[in-house]
């Protein structure tokens, strides 16, 4: 199931448990914690008040009564102290716990603030960057799809101030060198390690696809190119079952640009081979339009994690890699 990135209030969403970032004392506290209950009602601050304290990481739960969702999980974060304190290990453990409470209540969506981004003072790409790692390691072994609601404005920017905020933000990666006098390439934050450069650059070089091959067509001669399997696709392009055997079975679908650049992704293609993908989707990167800059600069780096990707897009407030189904 997917990581889907919203800018929406989460006490209006429709899910089965809403995480609220709790007051460590019993009473209630502010921000989305005030929001959260004063949505829910005099009997959700009531059944708040009578779990008692909360300590750090531990997760209490209670119906959600008024609120759209059944069931309110309440989480206690860190309050950031200058991150020498285990801060970024403990905000870890509390997501780990309630997607873990979650899961164990039957769960099959559940919707999280940036938890300890408020008034316990986290800085924002911090919680952000610690709130995917562990989601996205969650998502690794439960089928559950997983809403990260996320407040602010995007970022405005005209094409040159985009590539050297993407430039400093993400540079381009060196080579290390390792025994034997070869040089192979680690991308920092994706799935798995490339081939040497000499071993890649002979992959690449031999698949460019049939022009008169299917999206479809392409789509599965690459996965089997790759040796990969179709879990490992849908996972690595955060793409449903439901949604990737749809892709697989159904002749007449036709991908969004989304879904089929999160395949492109997954399969950890270069640019040409991106663009070649692309195209027989009907689609193309073209420099003038932020999305496909975005996801040009990713490519060109070898960056493949597509959570990190769609934080960027999110950014910038633009449209999000394969959590949208089509």
């Amino acid at each position: 199931m997917p990581l889907i990135f919203l800018r929406e209030d989460i006490t209006k969403l429709e899910v089965d448990a809403i995480v609220n970032s709790a007051n460590p004392e019993a009473s209630i506290g502010g921000g989305v914690d005030l929001a959260i209950h004063q949505a829910g009602g005099e009997e959700l601050v009531n059944a708040r008040i009578a779990l008692g304290p909360i300590r750090v990481t531990e997760v209490k739960v209670t119906l959600a009564f008024n609120l759209a969702a059944k069931y309110v999980i309440h989480v206690v974060g860190p309050r950031w102290q200058g991150g020498m304190k285990s801060e970024k290990r403990l905000l870890l453990n509390a997501y780990i716990n309630a997607l873990k409470e979650a899961a164990q209540l039957g769960c099959n969506s559940v919707a999280f603030p940036l938890i300890s981004a408020g008034v316990f003072a986290f800085p924002r790409d911090i919680a952000l960057k610690t709130a995917i790692n562990a989601i996205q390691k969650f998502l690794d072994d439960y089928d559950m799809t997983v809403y990260l609601t996320l407040l602010g404005n995007k970022k405005q920017m005209n094409h040159d101030e985009l590539i050297a905020y993407l430039q400093k933000k993400y540079p381009i990666y060196r080579p290390t060198p390792f025994t034997g006098g070869k040089t192979k390439v680690f991308r920092a934050s994706s799935f798995r390690p490339v081939n040497t450069f000499e071993d890649e650059k002979k992959s690449s070089s031999k698949k460019f696809l049939p022009k008169d091959q299917t999206w479809q067509e392409a789509l599965l001669d690459w996965i089997k190119f790759k040796g990969l399997t179709n879990p490992e696709v849908y996972k690595q392009a955060n793409l449903t079952k439901q949604h990737f055997s749809k892709i697989l079975n159904d002749k007449n679908y036709r991908p969004s640009k989304p879904t089929a650049v999160a395949l492109c992704i997954a399969l950890e293609l270069n640019l040409d081979e991106t663009i070649d993908l692309l195209s027989k989707a009907g689609y193309t990167l073209a420099l003038g339009y932020t999305f496909d800059v975005i996801v040009e600069h990713f490519i060109k780096i070898g960056h493949y994690n597509l959570f990190e990707i769609n934080e960027t897009l999110f950014e910038f407030g633009e449209m999000l890699l394969g959590s949208v189904t089509s």
